[in-house]
């Protein structure tokens, strides 16, 4: 197994008249043995993180989409899961640190950002790495493994330039034994945070600006599923302010004295209501007697009901939902 670069170009089927994608050029025999663990392309430039035992950061040359070049290539610790250029000079990644002293494996219980410095694309540097985590080191073996959606997800993702800042979300939870009146019984403990980094890339720094702690939004009383999690997902920054976002509610706080200045909770009765979903019943037969069965069946629920009606909103249907796009 290897991995591959390969650029496309748009071109015309003669006999469809179509538009198609066609082959320019490819990097074949990138990294033997190794996996494309994330890929950027900015400009004449791509970036590739491939990852085995150890993480190489590759910078090829696309300027000339039927000859791909590597241009450098940088060994490192850990893997980087999404790569955002900063600059022409840097770029900015997040990902898994090492889990052996001697730089191999993957340290699954925690978050890293990394800053590279590709001034001189033949020779990238790392400039700088930061782990995360939403608990005090000394506590980390009390709690689950940590982990952020920004790992897999980009727009979890939110850098800010004119404040050379970056926020991901991190989460965790632990369970809880508890002794009341003679009887035991456990709960979940669970932790919430958006960490605020500051971003140097004069002089190649990565530092903790602070956190917003969404923690206290979690019901821990009421019974919980799994589509109910309460942690952040989203962030933006606006000014001098940066929002935290999760399905319990948004905060906004000011990111000179870190206070926070505004809180919104939403309620959180109607998501069972929201993720509900009406069975339909598809009759097999012949045309038409599908059609015929559910004029049927309609008009026998129309005589059990009473005449009068409430024709306000029956509320089973989501108000605004449309189907996603899709790119053609």
């Amino acid at each position: 197994m290897s991995s591959q670069l390969v650029t496309l170009v748009r071109s015309v089927d003669v006999e469809t008249d179509r538009q198609v994608l066609v082959e320019a050029g490819k990097v074949d025999g990138i990294a033997p043995g190794e996996r494309i663990w994330s890929a950027r392309f900015d400009g004449d430039r791509a970036y590739l993180v491939t990852f085995e035992q150890i993480d190489p950061l590759w910078v090829i040359d696309v300027a000339d989409e039927t000859n791909p070049t590597i241009l450098g290539e940088l060994k490192v610790p850990g893997v980087s899961t999404y790569i955002h250029p900063l600059s022409r000079d840097h770029l900015l990644t997040i990902g898994l640190g090492p889990a052996n002293e001697d730089g191999t494996g993957l340290d699954w219980s925690g978050t890293q950002i990394s800053l590279f410095n590709i001034t001189d694309p033949a020779v990238p540097q790392q400039a700088a790495t930061l782990r995360l985590s939403p608990v005090l080191e000394d506590e980390a073996n009390m709690w689950m493994w940590s982990s952020s959606e920004a790992t897999y997800e980009s727009k979890a993702f939110q850098y800010w330039a004119p404040k050379s800042m970056l926020a991901v979300p991190l989460s965790t939870y632990r369970y809880v034994d508890l002794y009341e009146n003679g009887r035991y019984s456990w709960s979940y403990e669970y932790i919430s945070k958006l960490m605020l980094v500051k971003v140097n890339q004069s002089d190649g720094t990565l530092s903790m600006h602070g956190e917003v702690n969404h923690s206290s939004m979690y019901d821990s009383g009421g019974e919980r599923y799994w589509w109910d999690s309460n942690d952040i997902r989203r962030s933006i920054f606006m000014g001098d302010f940066v929002y935290a976002i999760s399905s319990a509610g948004i905060t906004a706080t000011n990111l000179t004295t870190l206070e926070e200045t505004a809180r919104i909770v939403l309620p959180q009765d109607q998501i069972s209501e929201d993720l509900r979903y009406d069975d339909v019943a598809v009759a097999e037969g012949a045309e038409g007697e599908g059609e015929e069965r559910d004029r049927s069946t309609s008009s026998d629920e129309e005589e059990d009901e009473p005449e009068e009606r409430d024709h306000s909103s029956s509320g089973d249907e989501e108000e605004g939902s449309s189907s996603p796009s899709r790119d053609r």
